[in-house]
């Protein structure tokens, strides 16, 4: 889910406050939703538990730095590379 928000993110040119708002509300509703979706209505106190346990490891948030980053960064310098090499007066 991650990957998708950092695609969605990447292809955006015209960033200001209404849209950095709706990305960030959406990634929470998405979550929210997936949570809800996959666990249903029986979420317990020890998922809740383990859910946190997850999120305070500094390893958990690196993973997911270095494989946005793989996934990416290949299509962000492809788009740099159409925009500014290969078709500069189009964009």
């Amino acid at each position: 889910m991650a990957m998708t928000h950092f695609l969605i993110q990447s292809q955006i040119r015209n960033w200001n406050k209404v849209v950095r708002g709706f990305v960030i509300a959406l990634g929470i509703a998405l979550l929210f939703s997936l949570l809800i979706a996959q666990f249903g209505a029986r979420i317990s106190w020890i998922f809740y538990k383990h859910m946190f346990e997850i999120l305070r490891i500094p390893l958990f948030w690196l993973a997911i730095l270095m494989s946005a980053a793989i996934m990416v960064l290949p299509l962000i310098f492809e788009r740099y590379y159409w925009q500014l090499y290969r078709f500069p007066r189009f964009f």
